[in-house]
């Protein structure tokens, strides 16, 4: 009978080759192809993707046999997320840009073998994250409490690697093709205000980083001119570390820095929204007419605007849990203390 540690290997194994395998189809494709695909995105999605399979791969086995080395498997943990995150948007791109030219018999060969080998990639991550998911909560009901907070800590590095790596892309993503498909005339057309509004983004996006990594530093300054104080089980000091979170929130970030940042957030997000209801409305007129030249700007302000809107609603779903948290801390500090009975 197999045990658990022959079944790890076993899945290991066969995840391993395939995507191995995958991964030098893509590569294999994108550098054999010399028609129309060639100067399209899918060569370059293709090599992207090889090139991180097989990094992430290469961590895999190194995570697998030294299960110490929790940085390695960390590293390993943010190139899955990566590696997901691309095919999906690939994949939505190419079954868009199908769509577009009449179906799968219209479709160039490129495309069909993208959208066909990144649905396999998809299906094998999604099988690895369901069992990394299972073993994680299975380790942490059965861990002890004082590994809460690391797996907050590691949590928290984790949201904050993917959100600024899925932010900074689209907006170089956005400067490039903006910059790349803009027409400069200055005529109301598809060729001038989708390239335009995507540069613009692109711009707020980076001034909103800015302002995020601002406070970050400032945060971390903080942290090395007064460090967290500790806390143990025979004494806890929960009112200096509570103070100390106070000191900080206030000395990394100013009413200015705090405002500043959630005017570009409403004005980043309002533009963004406004970009990706456009470019809906004219890829359902590509769609149900000729086509377009160059659909590139199109798919690209829809799906990754898309993106970009989920990603902020995040983070203000997070503000709102935040803020209420704080307030109810706030209420139970403040509540007298109840009458002694007679």
């Amino acid at each position: 009978m197999m045990n658990c540690a022959n079944f790890q290997l076993a899945t290991q194994i066969l995840s391993s080759t395939f995507l191995i395998s995958i991964s030098s189809l893509f590569l294999y494709f994108a550098i054999s192809e010399h028609g129309p695909s060639a100067n399209t995105f899918v060569p370059y999605w293709m090599v992207i993707v090889a090139i991180i399979l097989k990094l992430e791969i290469l961590f895999s086995w190194i995570s697998y046999t030294k299960k110490e080395a929790k940085l390695v498997l960390n590293f390993d943990v943010l190139l899955k997320i990566a590696v997901l995150i691309i095919t999906i948007v690939g994949v939505f791109m190419q079954f868009t840009y199908i769509m577009s030219v009449g179906g799968f018999d219209k479709a160039p060969r490129l495309f069909i073998y993208g959208f066909g080998f990144g649905l396999y990639i998809v299906k094998v991550y999604a099988c690895i994250f369901i069992k990394y998911l299972v073993t994680v909560c299975y380790d942490y009901l059965t861990s002890f409490q004082n590994k809460t907070r690391k797996m907050k800590t590691l949590l928290e590095y984790v949201v904050i690697y993917v959100t600024n790596v899925i932010l900074l892309g689209i907006g170089v993503l956005f400067l490039y093709v903006g910059i790349r498909d803009n027409c400069w005339s200055g005529r109301l057309d598809v060729c001038f205000y989708l390239p335009t509004w995507m540069i613009l983004v692109a711009v707020l996006i980076f001034i909103d980083r800015l302002i995020y990594w601002k406070h970050k530093f400032n945060g971390v300054v903080f942290e090395g001119k007064f460090p967290r104080p500790r806390s143990s089980i025979r004494n806890s000091n929960k009112e200096q570390i509570r103070q100390w979170q106070k000191d900080k929130q206030k000395r990394s970030s100013s009413k200015k820095l705090r405002t500043s940042s959630i005017v570009f957030r409403v004005i980043l997000s309002l533009v963004t929204l406004g970009l990706t209801i456009t470019a809906l409305h004219v890829l359902i007129a590509v769609v149900h007419g000729k086509g377009a030249e160059n659909p590139d700007p199109i798919i690209f302000s829809f799906y990754f605007g898309l993106l970009t809107l989920f990603v902020y609603f995040c983070m203000l779903i997070k503000y709102l849990y935040n803020f209420c948290m704080s307030r109810v801390k706030k209420s139970k500090s403040t509540t007298p203390a109840p009458m002694p009975n007679p």
